[in-house]
């Protein structure tokens, strides 16, 4: 779950934000990838591997240049947000498949109306994710959290000048995609 640490009186605290009951394990799993030297997103990556959001079996496995699927999209926001449940309703767990747990975080995502349309997005789940439909899955999340970045109407249309494409977003979406960029979440520049 989204987790900090903080130093107060030389003492060290874990803030935990949770959106369930739970309990909690805290780790410290530092995780450097020399293959992602070379890349803006590399200290990124390194942490959300270390937090366990994302998952690699070898550094090759992660490729920044690499696109991603809506469902591997989906499950590092659903990890990332510390939704993941594994109330598969099995017993044995060898029975558990990379389908039944593609099931079950499409599920969550649903519940937590991150996604409008299950069916839709089951098959669509391998399929390579737009950065449009990436920013309504996290608009959504920060409606969740209750991250308030709503942008009022003069600078709703300051955010999109920097960005060559932004006549591309769809009219219906802009709200939910600035409400990332105010926020800090999503950034970028004019290449």
């Amino acid at each position: 779950v989204p987790t900090r640490i903080e130093k107060k009186d030389g003492r060290y605290y874990a803030i935990i934000n949770s959106l369930t009951n739970s309990m909690y394990l805290l780790i410290y799993n530092p995780v450097e990838l020399q293959l992602l030297n070379a890349y803006w997103s590399k200290e990124h990556i390194e942490d959300m591997v270390s937090r366990l959001v994302i998952s690699c079996n070898t550094e090759a496995s992660l490729d920044a240049d690499q696109f991603i699927s809506h469902i591997d999209f989906l499950t590092y926001v659903i990890n990332g947000m510390g939704l993941m449940r594994y109330d598969l309703n099995t017993e044995d767990s060898q029975a558990i498949t990379d389908k039944t747990i593609m099931s079950n975080i499409i599920s969550i995502a649903y519940e937590y109306e991150l996604i409008d349309n299950k069916q839709s997005f089951y098959e669509n789940a391998d399929s390579i994710i737009s950065r449009e439909e990436a920013m309504v899955i996290l608009s959504r999340c920060m409606e969740v959290c209750k991250i308030e970045a709503q942008p009022d109407d003069e600078n709703f249309i300051k955010c999109f000048e920097k960005f060559i494409d932004s006549d591309e977003i769809s009219v219906d979406l802009k709200q939910m995609i600035a409400h990332c960029i105010k926020s800090g979440i999503i950034y970028g520049d004019a290449k």
